[in-house]
């Protein structure tokens, strides 16, 4: 029993976290998002080079895929804690 609640105490510290990475993840997705913006803007006004324009969107798909990593985390640790504790598996 004890292991048990072990268990579900780590995950639901793990998915505590997992859910504070997401808003993390989502604000320098936003961050990136604008960044991306201004360069495109900058970039068609003739102020910033190809190789910057290159580089803000390199940026902006990094950002994007660690924000689903964050999701796809978070719902793997929301899976080990209805496991650990006894409930059914809901896929939300």
């Amino acid at each position: 029993m004890r292991g048990l609640n072990v268990e579900r105490s780590s995950d639901r510290a793990n998915l505590l976290t997992a859910l504070s990475a997401i808003e993390v993840r989502r604000e320098a997705l936003a961050l990136a998002e604008e960044s991306a913006r201004i360069t495109r803007l900058r970039y068609s006004e003739g102020r910033d080079t190809l190789t910057d324009l290159l580089a803000v969107e390199a940026q902006l798909r990094r950002s994007r895929t660690q924000y689903a990593v964050a999701l796809l985390r978070a719902m793997r640790y929301h899976l080990a804690l209805q496991r650990s504790s006894g409930l059914p598996i809901r896929i939300p």
